[in-house]
């Protein structure tokens, strides 16, 4: 009876809060599609993390240290899920990163606002050590 009764509460649960049951489900893309669905690629620094709990997420401010496509200034920030589970990225301040980036589209922009670009784990965001190799594809990939 208690098993049933556990069962019982355990479906009960995942009816009701789907997205807290949920775990981040990626599927792994070629380089090239990924080079291409991202709107910025940059290798950089992580100068600063600020979580955002009500909204599931952490800001990051990176010291860009190469563009490899589409940023050309010495700073960029980003937002990433505050978990893995939600398909945050954790990164460490201090430490350097091969960073894929995609605009994110919301309602709240106005017209003239700042885009805001969002790093998912499903992306092929990697720590910087261990990205020399997919560096040189990405030179080859887009020309540089």
């Amino acid at each position: 009876m208690n098993n049933q009764l556990s069962l019982l509460f355990v479906v009960f649960l995942t009816a009701i809060l789907p997205a807290a049951t949920q775990a981040c489900s990626c599927i792994e893309m070629p380089i090239k599609d990924q080079v291409r669905s991202a709107e910025k690629i940059v290798v950089g620094l992580i100068e600063s993390k600020e979580v955002i709990p009500e909204e599931h997420e952490v800001n990051i401010k990176m010291k860009v240290l190469q563009n490899l496509k589409g940023h050309d200034k010495e700073y960029f920030n980003f937002k990433t899920g505050s978990n893995g589970a939600i398909c945050g990225f954790n990164f460490q301040k201090g430490k350097e990163y091969l960073v894929y980036a995609k605009e994110i589209k919301s309602n709240k922009q106005g017209s003239g606002a700042a885009p805001t670009y969002k790093v998912s784990l499903c992306s092929r965001t990697k720590p910087h050590k261990d990205s020399k190799e997919e560096i040189e594809a990405l030179k080859s990939i887009l020309n540089r």
